[in-house]
């Protein structure tokens, strides 16, 4: 499944509903849904708030024991993508941790055909 919503807030909410319909019609376990619900709603709130980009493409693939997330950003002079260590009294700088915490891989490549990134998360479901 993918989508495209515009970069802004109420975003986020729409696609953590988008992508829990979507892996429940799929019959995907709870945990494993949430955890991709999760993710998709860090990488959509990353792209919102991070990048210059009129929408925020989605994607969610479930395959053979396995979630993949992607969240593309036509987006640019963004911050660049990297983990860093948040002060414990920031607000933010923790979305990058969880992240790579929930996911069993994931990582950023150039977006194809313009500017900006496609940040993805792969999630196991036979764990």
């Amino acid at each position: 499944m993918t989508f495209e919503l515009a970069a802004h807030g109420a975003s986020v909410g729409e696609a953590r509903r988008r992508v829990r319909a979507h892996l429940g019609r799929q019959g995907c376990g709870d945990d494993i849904c949430e955890t991709a619900v999760l993710l998709v709603s860090e990488l959509v709130t990353n792209a919102v708030r991070h990048t210059r980009t009129p929408l925020v493409k989605c994607s969610v693939r479930l395959e053979a024991g396995k979630v993949l997330v992607a969240v593309e950003d036509q987006g640019e002079g963004g911050t660049p993508i990297a983990l860093f260590q948040a002060a414990a009294d920031d607000v933010h700088g923790r979305g990058l941790h969880l992240v790579a915490a929930l996911s069993r891989e994931w990582g950023v490549r150039e977006r194809d055909g313009g500017p900006g990134c496609v940040v993805w998360a792969l999630v196991s479901t036979a764990e």
